[in-house]
């Protein structure tokens, strides 16, 4: 399963940078080649060690319950989070409070980072 969540994270990527909202942002286009780039070391060190041990590939019904899980979370749970205007919003980062941590990002920084 874990192989084959990396694997659709990378193909998700792949559609991103051929959108064309996506290719007018260089931004955008230089951090998802760099995931791009980074994504196959997710998946292929757990597949090789699965083929040298004859783990079986993943069968269909996996694949599907996969599909099943990931358009449940991006078309119903993600769009219930983000359109929710009572849910309390994060204003910095969960670990901003303990020692040795950099402080929260601002606004202002988080605006030029665009």
């Amino acid at each position: 399963m874990i192989a084959l969540t990396e694997r659709r994270g990378y193909r998700q990527v792949e559609t991103l940078l051929r959108h064309p909202i996506v290719r007018t942002d260089p931004t955008l286009v230089k951090i998802f080649q760099i995931i791009k780039r980074d994504e196959p070391s997710h998946w292929a060190p757990y597949e090789r060690w699965l083929s040298r041990r004859g783990a079986r590939r993943s069968s269909w019904w996996e694949r599907r319950i996969d599909g099943f899980i990931h358009s449940e979370l991006l078309l119903l749970k993600l769009p219930i989070l983000f359109l929710s205007p009572r849910l309390k919003r994060r204003r910095d980062w969960c670990d901003a409070q303990e020692e040795g941590s950099a402080p929260a990002i601002s606004r202002a920084a988080l605006t030029s980072l665009t």
